[in-house]
């Protein structure tokens, strides 16, 4: 086996910061979605539901990743609530 074949395994931040890049192509095609609504009253009720969803989202990452940054809570950080 090749040194070059041999891959560290990602550090929980490095996994937040994947996650947060994802968050930010969902936000761009939530972005598409709404300027792809048929009507102003369908593309304001789309945006507003998508950048809700994004924020709730957002605010979920952004505490986990505080999380771990600091060494604390890891378990539950990593588990979430539903497992």
């Amino acid at each position: 086996m090749s040194e070059a074949s041999i891959t560290r395994p990602r550090s929980p931040l490095e996994l937040g910061a994947l996650a947060l890049a994802a968050l930010g192509l969902a936000a761009l095609a939530g972005l598409v979605a709404v300027f792809e609504a048929a009507s102003v009253a369908s593309g304001l009720t789309t945006g507003f539901g998508i950048a809700f969803a994004i924020l709730l989202a957002g605010g979920a990452i952004a505490a986990a990743v505080a999380c771990l940054a600091r060494g604390r809570a890891e378990a539950v950080t990593l588990a979430g609530p539903d497992s």
